[in-house]
């Protein structure tokens, strides 16, 4: 992904653009307060949730808090998404 990342913006095919991002590690304490918290900014560009090691919450309320928070995001398909 980095080398056509690189390739595109030195071929003129992209363009590069100032983003801001918010990362967010499931696995740790305190994950599904701050997915929740992150999920409600809106002064971020995008939002990364990563899971590096099994959490420490269980699975089911792990999963629950992000559909949750993935819904209030993304509350239906996007304009590139077909039906």
């Amino acid at each position: 992904v980095v080398l056509h990342t690189w390739y595109a913006l030195l071929t003129a095919r992209a363009e590069q653009v100032q983003m801001t991002s918010r990362y967010v590690e499931l696995s740790e304490r305190g994950s599904l307060r701050e997915l929740r918290v992150q999920a409600r900014r809106r002064d971020v560009d995008y939002l990364c949730p990563n899971l590096a090691s099994d959490p420490v919450v269980g699975w089911s309320d792990l999963l629950e808090e992000f559909h949750r928070s993935s819904e209030r995001v993304l509350p239906g398909p996007s304009r590139f998404e077909k039906d």
